[in-house]
């Protein structure tokens, strides 16, 4: 079993048109079925945007990356000139959301048996 999951977002403002690449700039916070949390730049987006975006699980195997269209319905400032934003999908397969929401189940499961070892 691996023992990090980690995710690469790239992500594209349809409304500005600005593109951000997957890197270290965009994290994400949460992922649910019917969108997602994510930390950016705060000049990337703002409320009622358009967003196209693709999440790239890495350290899971065989892992396909998830890609969605949504609308920023939620923008926070953070400290460090960074926003949270949360995004409602306009446009994903069902499918594929309860897939993608599986790395998380498993992330979480490695987590839980770390602290378990910890334990002893």
């Amino acid at each position: 079993m691996e023992r990090n999951v980690r995710f690469d977002v790239m992500l594209v403002n349809q409304t500005s048109k600005m593109e951000m690449k997957a890197d270290s700039q965009i994290e994400l916070i949460e992922l649910f079925g019917r969108g997602v949390v994510l930390d950016v730049p705060e000049n990337l987006c703002a409320n009622g945007h358009d967003l196209y975006f693709k999440i790239t699980p890495i350290g899971v195997r065989g892992a396909k990356p998830f890609e969605a269209s949504g609308v920023i319905l939620d923008y926070k400032r953070l400290p460090g000139k960074r926003a949270r934003i949360e995004v409602s999908y306009i446009q994903v397969s069902q499918d594929d959301v309860r897939e993608f929401l599986s790395y998380f189940s498993q992330a979480q499961t490695q987590i839980t048996e770390l602290l378990e070892k910890m334990k002893g």
